[in-house]
């Protein structure tokens, strides 16, 4: 299968998650419905009045904090290491591995074990939403 195309559980779950990271970034214009027979400069006032609370962005923010308020260890690893390949220590990796979940309900991570270091050594397979 080339690289171009994608298995049909993703193309079926992307919307949602495109929804949420939208949500979550605050980008919901356009998702304001026109009302019927709204001209274009009534539609253009009545999204520039809108509000949007972000409830999803403090939702999150929340969890992580909660989640992380105490440092997480992990057996085996040699504390003045990295963890991953982004040479992030363990509370950064972790924050952004509750991120992806929280956002996309899913988190890819590579974990092996580098010999040379004695240590174990994660990647992270993240989507940049940006």
């Amino acid at each position: 299968m080339p690289i171009q195309n994608t298995h049909a559980m993703y193309d079926m779950h992307m919307p949602a998650v495109e929804r949420t990271c939208d949500a979550y970034e605050g980008k919901v214009q356009g998702y304001i419905p026109r009302l019927t027979g709204q001209t274009n400069d009534e539609y253009a006032a009545y999204v520039n009045r809108s509000a949007y609370y972000n409830v999803v962005d403090r939702t999150h923010d929340a969890l992580i904090g909660a989640l992380t308020r105490r440092n997480h260890t992990i057996a085996g690893l040699v504390d003045e290491e990295p963890l991953c390949a982004d040479n992030l220590g363990i509370d950064e990796f972790i924050i952004h591995a509750y991120h992806d979940i929280f956002i996309t309900g899913k988190v890819g991570l590579l974990v092996d074990y580098d010999e040379t270091a004695a240590s174990p050594r994660v990647i992270h397979y993240y989507r940049d939403w940006e």
